[in-house]
């Protein structure tokens, strides 16, 4: 019973120091880092990344874009690819850029054949962006 108690004691006291004497991150996470841009009011990063097939897509402060995160173990990434290459389709008139961005490899398509641009996200750049960092531009 003692070492239980003594073990307790040590438990409650390491998890109370690590909490309050780590850096904001350390004690609750995730919580406290920025979130990614943009939020409401804020404009995004611009970048430019080599897409699948042939495509390049092109964030730049002027025009309407829709950009996606995919991956393709998820199941919501999955059920929506015909949706967005539709509404690609339907705005294609309007000079709306539609963009994929898969962290990880894009398989199942030929991405010359979408009506959006596909683009790899290999190392993870473009996925942590945020309003802190600077604006990107490069291959992906």
């Amino acid at each position: 019973m003692r070492r239980l108690i003594i073990g307790l004691v040590l438990v409650v006291f390491l998890a109370v120091a690590y909490r309050g004497y780590g850096s904001p991150t350390t004690g609750t996470g995730t919580l406290t880092l920025p979130p990614p841009a943009p939020s409401p009011g804020e404009d995004a990063p611009n970048f430019t990344a080599d897409g699948l097939g042939g495509k390049t897509f092109s964030l730049s402060k002027r025009g309407t874009y829709v950009l996606v995160f995919w991956d393709n173990l998820g199941y919501y990434s999955n059920q929506s690819k015909p949706y967005f290459g539709r509404l690609a389709e339907e705005f294609a008139d309007e000079e709306v850029h539609f963009g994929a961005v898969y962290v990880d490899k894009p398989w199942g398509s030929d991405a010359r054949a979408l009506p959006y641009a596909v683009v790899w996200d290999r190392n993870g750049r473009l996925a942590s962006q945020s309003t802190t960092s600077s604006a990107c531009r490069g291959s992906w």
